[in-house]
């Protein structure tokens, strides 16, 4: 049975664009500081790299990453202020925000500073060095990143839901499944796909909600698949916005004022809010 990929968009995302900044201006003249500055550039240019880049990417976990950045990386792997090694992923460091600290300082300088090589959400695969920890502002960036990441899964997820009803039409003499209730279609289309998560909203957690109209009709009756809704979020994202599928399979983000315009038209349940 075929299936459709595309479907780990947020995990390999999450995975590789952590965020994480700085609360303050980085204090650029101390040598620790300078020397993780390099360690970030030469750790942007590895993954930037066609060949090293995927090497990066096929490291199985965080201890394997590890030692194959210890390998890579030219410049000493120790604070020249505190004169002990660097850590690598530290799990306290990353606990307190949804980030991916790469190097850090095993404790903070005299001073008070600490400093961290992080990955930047603006530009994949960019590293820069930076203190600890984040500002209110930054923290408030990360959330907005997080949430860009989950809407484009969410379009993702519907894309793929799309496709498996396409694949549904042709297989079945160009008629649609069981579209009354979301249990019934997403068992129709689930040979498709073998992933229940695809049929819900990774912001929302709600299932995706099929068009009624569409139930068990043919192809040639919709006139503009175009324009004709197969499957919508039944709540809107934090944003106001609405992922939705045309029976086409073509997917979009739409405002509310959008929503209402086609719920009215198709006459749609009144959707969550």
């Amino acid at each position: 049975m075929r299936r459709l990929g595309d479907v780990h968009l947020l995990a390999i995302l999450m995975a590789m664009v952590a965020v994480l900044f700085a609360h303050a201006p980085s204090p650029k003249t101390d040598p620790c500081w300078q020397r993780l500055d390099r360690i970030a550039k030469e750790v942007t240019a590895l993954w930037l790299d066609p060949v090293k880049g995927k090497e990066m990417q096929r490291q199985r976990n965080l201890e394997a990453m590890e030692q194959w950045l210890k390998r890579q990386i030219k410049e000493p792997l120790s604070c020249p202020v505190l004169r002990l090694p660097y850590r690598f992923f530290p799990e306290d460091l990353m606990k307190p925000w949804p980030v991916l600290v790469l190097i850090a300082d095993p404790k903070p300088h005299p001073d008070g500073h600490r400093f961290a090589v992080i990955a930047l959400p603006e530009g994949e695969g960019k590293f820069i060095a930076t203190s600890l920890p984040p500002s209110r502002e930054i923290q408030h960036l990360v959330t907005q990143v997080r949430q860009q990441a989950l809407a484009a899964l969410c379009l993702s997820n519907l894309r793929n839901v799309g496709a498996a009803l396409k694949m549904y039409v042709q297989d079945y003499d160009e008629r649609f499944p069981p579209m009354r209730f979301a249990a019934e279609t997403q068992k129709a289309l689930y040979p498709y796909l073998r992933n229940r998560d695809v049929f819900f909203c990774p912001v929302t957690k709600k299932p995706y909600q099929p068009n009624p109209n569409l139930h068990l009709k043919r192809l040639q009756e919709i006139a503009q698949p175009f324009e004709t809704l197969a499957f919508y979020d039944p709540k809107p994202h934090p944003n106001g916005m609405r992922g939705v599928t045309f029976a086409d399979g073509h997917v979009r983000a739409i405002s509310e004022s959008e929503w209402l315009s086609l719920q009215k038209r198709h006459r749609l349940p009144t959707a969550e809010k």
